[in-house]
């Protein structure tokens, strides 16, 4: 269970358990991974990394600290605040890099924390801010430019001015994405899982899918 409850975590685990044929609750998991996590006072911490971690997808997120260097769990804390992630950070002073998410919070907290400690971007924000910044150029590159618009005769002119825009066309795949996921929801309620099973295996609430099974096509949206 404890190597379930590291390798998947919570609600991920309990569906492991359970079809390998125990029972096990996501507190009983999230408890024996917290009871592995070292003493950080015992070791030579210098280099961490800060993330958030859901109770519950979309709703409740704590926070969890690594050490980077022994690649063991420190901590994990019951939320992702400034005040509770700076004060940890005050009791362990020998720390001089912190890898982090985006999020403003763990930075204003490492500021106020520790505010000698290095900031660094983790390495999956680093690939996600460059894969990003490839879709945004290569999609500009597919645009046509003034001056072959100008070129075109009026025919082929009015056949590019109709075409969807670059954030038309993100609204499109985005649209697409959700439909994808509504027939993915409908698809296993077919086949006979519940509720709460397929809201499980979906990371979304009971509430969310019960929308989606209603759902004959997406909702216009402004």
């Amino acid at each position: 269970m404890t190597q379930i409850g590291f390798s998947l975590g919570g609600n991920p685990g309990v569906a492991l358990c359970q079809r390998l044929g125990f029972s096990v609750s996501k507190d009983t998991l999230l408890r024996r991974v917290q009871e592995k996590s070292v003493k950080a006072d015992d070791e030579d911490i210098s280099v961490v990394g800060i993330d958030d971690w859901a109770y519950k997808r979309g709703q409740r997120y704590g926070t969890i600290i690594v050490d980077l260097q022994h690649h063991r769990l420190l901590d994990l804390l019951p939320d992702r605040s400034v005040s509770s992630v700076a004060d940890w950070l005050r009791t362990h002073p020998g720390i001089r890099i912190v890898s982090r998410d985006r999020a403003g919070i763990y930075a204003d907290a490492i500021r106020q924390g520790l505010p000698s400690a290095k900031q660094i971007a983790d390495r999956w924000h680093i690939l996600k801010n460059l894969g990003d910044a490839v879709e945004r150029f290569v999609s500009r590159q597919r645009l046509p430019t003034r001056d072959h618009v100008e070129d075109l005769d009026p025919v082929e002119r009015a056949q590019e001015s109709t075409k969807p825009s670059h954030q038309e066309q993100d609204k499109l795949k985005r649209r697409q994405m959700k439909w994808d996921l509504v027939q993915r929801v409908q698809h296993l309620r077919e086949n006979g899982p519940g509720i709460r099973a397929i809201a499980r295996e979906a990371g979304l609430s009971r509430k969310t899918i019960r929308k989606y099974l209603s759902w004959t096509e997406l909702p216009v949206t402004r």
